[in-house]
């Protein structure tokens, strides 16, 4: 009996090491189902995994290793049957060699990024027919050579972030015919990728250039049919010219954010209305509304005009956009904002002019049937009767954003327009809710006579003064109101 549990205590305690050796040595790859995950950043790997005789391996991923054949190109990758996906990324390599690939021709995603390739691997992502996903962002690429991926012709997203590219060859994207998305954004890029191709890319969908030099578009009348969206935003452009985005014939979003733009010709897009529903020209150098534009828009839906220099907003500037539903001009330098400027605007929900140099705004903006998301904070109210409707929509509206404030007269400076006694004050203004508007409707009468009785009040204010700063001389209060012109 004593031989017994001595042996069983023997075993137990070699299953014991054995345990413990399994804890403090991991296994240096994880399986997650058909998943074969080896991250160097967790254990160190001094070796490339071993991938054969695993058929269940249908996605590899080897990250964050410092392995000197991956990083020389003297790997060569050998067959896996049902292998589609591999990702080889922050793994500082440099090089790859022609036949890496060549035992998984098969697979259809391939993520290069952040390594330090100084070229388009071409000779070693020649095998890759079926290729479909393809990222080289976060390397050091500096030029795409002519044919660069002729052999990947069912390449449908190309990812070539974040490089060094300057020089794009014409024919750069040879083959590539059903490209559906290409990204280029935040390169060293200065003339519109495309320039001098005779490539087809009627089929792609979206075009990411952001973070560029680019400073005019030149399109050569190539067919970007399906071209959806384009963005093109901290770039140089400063001014887009007449048919410039003539290829675009489809676009719905066009984002030219953070540019040096001072001018958007009438027929940018061509000579007939064009489909597009987003514009994103915040952050640029107009002066005023592109409102010849805007014209040929008339499915325009979203309108960021923000951080410009734009002055004033005139009557009926969005007639033809009937389905805008946001305008963003906030941070301009708006001083006027014509009664009519929101005319036609029938699905509008989103009005920001937040930060510009309004002092007064119509009472018409807020006889709607709706309730409507504006942004009025940071501009110079004059808080006569004019602005009575503003405060009855901030007591009525769910939309309440921002804390508007008068800057005159002196003793409502710094008052929120919601708390100025207006009913006391504009003793001969009607405030009224309409009963065909509903709760957000209202209507003025009279609201100049108690603008003058405001204006006299700070004259009078102004008389004390230079009594005082006169040592009692008497100063006509009528003199006064000529010369300030009343």
């Amino acid at each position: 009996m004593a031989l017994v549990t001595k042996e069983i205590f023997k075993l137990w305690l070699l299953v014991s090491i054995v345990n413990v050796s399994s804890q403090s040595c991991p296994e240096p790859c994880t399986r997650l189902f058909s998943k074969l995950v080896c991250d160097g950043s967790k254990v160190n790997l001094t070796t490339f995994p071993q991938i054969e005789n695993r058929p269940w391996i249908k996605s590899l991923l080897v990250v964050h290793t410092n392995l000197p054949s991956l990083q020389r190109g003297e790997l060569v990758l050998p067959a896996v049957d049902n292998l589609r996906k591999v990702a080889l990324f922050s793994n500082g390599i440099k090089t790859l060699g022609k036949s890496i690939f060549r035992n998984i021709s098969n697979i259809t995603s391939l993520a290069l990024s952040n390594n330090s390739l100084s070229a388009v691997p071409t000779i070693a992502i020649k095998p890759l027919k079926k290729l479909v996903f393809l990222t080289l962002t976060r390397n050091r690429i500096q030029t795409i050579e002519s044919n660069a991926f002729l052999q990947n012709q069912n390449l449908e997203k190309l990812f070539l972030d974040d490089n060094r590219i300057s020089d794009i060859r014409v024919g750069s994207f040879n083959g590539l015919d059903r490209l559906i998305y290409l990204h280029l954004s935040n390169n060293n890029i200065a003339r519109f990728p495309f320039e001098g191709s005779v490539q087809d890319f009627s089929v792609l969908e979206g075009l990411y250039v952001t973070g560029n030099l680019i400073e005019d578009i030149f399109t050569n009348n190539q067919n970007f049919s399906a071209c959806v969206t384009l963005a093109m935003q901290s770039n140089s452009l400063s001014h887009l010219k007449n048919f410039s985005l003539n290829a675009f014939p489809q676009i719905s979003t066009l984002s030219v954010l953070d540019n040096l733009i001072e001018k958007l010709d009438e027929f940018l897009f061509g000579s007939v209305y064009h489909p597009l529903e987003n514009l994103i020209i915040s952050n640029n150098k107009l002066s005023e509304l592109p409102i010849k534009l805007l014209k040929n828009l008339p499915k325009l839906r979203k309108l960021f005009l923000a951080q410009n220099k734009i002055t004033m907003i005139p009557g009926k500037a969005f007639l033809n956009n009937i389905y805008l539903q946001t305008l963003d001009l906030s941070f301009n330098l708006i001083q006027v904002s014509h009664p009519s400027a929101l005319d036609g605007l029938k699905s509008l929900k989103f009005f920001f002019v937040q930060h510009n140099n309004l002092s007064t705004i119509p009472a018409d903006y807020f006889s709607l049937s709706y309730d409507i998301h504006f942004r009025l904070d940071g501009n110079h109210w004059v808080c006569d009767c004019d602005l009575c409707a503003v405060q009855k929509w901030y007591n009525k509206t769910k939309y309440y954003f921002g804390n508007p404030v008068c800057s005159v007269p002196p003793r409502f400076r710094g008052t929120p327009i919601i708390e100025v006694p207006f009913k006391k004050l504009c003793k001969d203004t009607e405030v009224t809710i309409s009963e065909h508007t509903g709760d957000f409707g209202f209507s003025t009468t009279d609201a100049t006579s108690t603008r003058k009785l405001l204006f006299y009040e700070d004259i009078a204010i102004l008389a004390m003064l230079l009594v005082f700063v006169t040592g009692g001389t008497l100063i006509c209060l009528s003199c006064l109101c000529n010369i300030f012109g009343k």
